[in-house]
């Protein structure tokens, strides 16, 4: 199986649920380019309802790989 991307992504990392951070990106760069998150993107039980709005907001599409900070 092959994954692609639709463009080279901006690479980011160690956000620990500081979704501001994506929010900034995501008004920086063009909507065409996505976001990958590599590791303890905060993905926490109590961090789901905040990432949803955020995640509404969005431009673009985020994709994430959990870190040793992941709790789900």
């Amino acid at each position: 199986m092959s994954f692609l991307l639709p463009a080279v992504p901006v690479v980011v990392g160690d956000l620990h649920g500081i979704f501001t951070r994506i929010v900034a990106l995501d008004w920086l760069l063009p909507p065409d380019i996505p976001l990958l998150q590599v590791g303890d993107w905060g993905w926490y039980p109590w961090r789901v309802d905040a990432w949803g709005r955020v995640a509404a907001s969005l431009r673009r599409q985020v994709y994430f790989i959990d870190g040793n900070h992941e709790d789900h």
